[in-house]
């Protein structure tokens, strides 16, 4: 039984960990298409440039705009002469990122933000002025009940041209558990890689102990249960009886019956 529920209990955290990731993998693939499609609406609404001045009235316009699509973190205009506007105060250097085409109107692109992490940017351009939406970050862990902090990363994969590759790494070494999930659109394809490491398997090891110990309990409760009808079937009189016949412990003797 101890062997049962060590074999068991190393299944079911292999188990736990695996649909775990599966879930949230897919989850998070509707999640960033979503994400996208809602900054891509967020751009359309936009005033074209010759109806664009930037002062505050059009910073206020943008910060109601990033309030109004909540997959959006910042919304920029930037015209060819230097000037910019924000819906927040920041500066985006353009030249540093390059710019991966997804179709005729929107192309995506990855640059570092204000605190030294990565901001995923959707990018349109109208007569020369570059209209920005950045998404917000992926918060991973919110999406499942891990325990560890760190223990687990992800990696996008977009087709554009070229193909961009967007995620966050937590963690060195290899992985314990690994999920690959792709998504196809008319918009867009994208692929997205989760990875746990040892830290996530001994997680969802620590709480396949709970089903390794029941199915450790109602194994031995039938193997009890089967001994015991054992026992009783092999100790019954009949059961006594017809072992006797047939080992020959019988031996008939013929008594006359006299009025």
């Amino acid at each position: 039984m101890f062997l049962l529920g060590l074999t068991s209990n190393e299944f079911f955290a292999r188990y736990y960990a695996q649909m775990s990731l599966e879930r949230d993998v897919d989850q998070m693939l509707y999640l960033f298409h979503d994400a996208i499609a809602d900054a891509e609406a967020a751009l359309q609404e936009l005033p074209q440039p010759q109806d664009l001045v930037c002062n505050q009235a059009t910073t206020d316009q943008l910060a109601l705009d990033v309030f109004l699509h909540p997959s959006v973190r910042w919304l920029g205009i930037e015209w060819p002469d230097g000037r910019s506007c924000y819906s927040d105060p920041r500066h985006i250097d353009t030249d540093l990122y390059n710019q991966h085409p997804i179709d005729e109107t929107f192309s995506l692109a990855a640059a570092a933000d204000d605190v030294g992490g990565t901001d995923l940017l959707i990018i349109s351009i109208r007569d020369n002025v570059q209209y920005t939406a950045a998404l917000n970050p992926f918060m991973y862990e919110f999406m499942a009940e891990y325990a560890c902090s760190g223990c687990i990363e992800y990696q996008i994969l977009i087709d554009a041209q070229p193909e961009l590759s967007y995620g966050q790494r937590s963690f060195s070494g290899p992985a314990a558990a690994s999920y690959t999930s792709e998504l196809r659109t008319d918009s867009v394809n994208v692929s997205l890689v989760m990875e746990g490491n040892d830290e996530f398997f001994a997680y969802y090891r620590d709480l396949s102990l709970y089903t390794a110990a029941v199915i450790s309990l109602i194994a031995a409760a039938l193997s009890a249960l089967f001994t015991h009808q054992l026992l009783k079937r092999r100790q019954s009189m009949e059961r006594v009886m017809r072992d006797a016949i047939v080992a020959g412990e019988f031996y008939p003797f013929y008594q006359g019956i006299v009025d």
